[in-house]
């Protein structure tokens, strides 16, 4: 699987409900390691340089399951 496959997908959280479409990635530098997954309307406000602020994200060790229409988080995590 591609990274880019994953942009766009639909993220919910355990109980089905929908937080947004994953927007972008954040990664560890140096490692190349996923940090935090971007998503929203927020999140998109401020890829397109639009909005300052903490655009709404995910943790990735929060990642239940990515599945081939959506990506599924433990939102019950810290």
């Amino acid at each position: 699987m591609k990274l880019s496959e994953l942009l766009e997908r639909p993220v919910t959280a355990r109980d089905g409900r929908r937080l947004g479409h994953l927007l972008d990635l954040r990664i560890q530098r140096g490692e190349g390691a996923i940090t935090e997954g971007i998503y929203g309307v927020r999140g998109f406000l401020e890829l397109i340089g639009f909005k300052k602020g903490r655009a709404k994200s995910f943790s990735w060790d929060r990642v239940v399951a990515i599945e081939a229409d959506r990506i599924v988080i433990d939102d019950a995590k810290g």
